[in-house]
């Protein structure tokens, strides 16, 4: 199967949650298994909402170093690449 999944910012938050300790195997496995069939597709806004996030509101926070290492360690499955194609033609055509 090649379907693309959309990652939502939780998903990555829950990864992260130590305080909740079910949701967080559950994140680490669907994680785990979108990156080993590089199905898993996210947004530069899901990374910047999962950095404010996890730098801020998680207790405890995710040191900001780490918060980085863990946006640019995902950074590769963000893409615009087919939205950003379809306005450059929308934006052509009108």
């Amino acid at each position: 199967m090649n379907d693309r999944v959309f990652i939502d910012t939780n998903i990555l938050l829950y990864a992260r949650d130590g305080g909740q300790p079910a949701k967080q195997l559950v994140a680490h496995a669907w994680m785990a298994a979108l990156w080993r069939t590089r199905q898993g597709r996210l947004s530069f806004h899901v990374l910047q909402e999962f950095y404010v996030n996890a730098t801020q509101k998680l207790k405890p926070g995710l040191p900001i170093l780490l918060a980085r290492q863990e946006v640019r360690s995902h950074a590769g499955m963000a893409t615009c690449q087919e939205r950003c194609s379809a306005d450059r033609v929308s934006l052509d055509a009108g």
